[in-house]
């Protein structure tokens, strides 16, 4: 199974969170991401999961923080999709 890792900037990480519902798969999931810093110095939240669950969390992020969306940085290669 392809992992997905999605690399959410801390600040839309914590507007999501507070946003999102705490029995929500995506909760837990965003719940369970790693700090780290990108090739700049950011802080940013690294999600590691399947591709269903990245389109999901991808979706919640749309609803809830449509701001911070266009912040996060993913990797996608979902192969047949345009």
């Amino acid at each position: 199974m392809v992992k997905i890792r999605l690399d959410i900037p801390i600040e839309s990480y914590l507007l999501c969170m507070t946003r999102c519902g705490i029995k929500s798969a995506e909760y837990i999931t965003l719940k369970n991401g790693i700090v780290s810093r990108d090739a700049g110095g950011h802080e940013v939240v690294e999600i590691l999961c399947d591709r269903e669950r990245a389109k999901k969390i991808l979706e919640t992020i749309a609803e809830l923080c449509p701001e911070a969306l266009a912040k996060i940085q993913h990797c996608l290669d979902f192969p047949g999709e345009p």
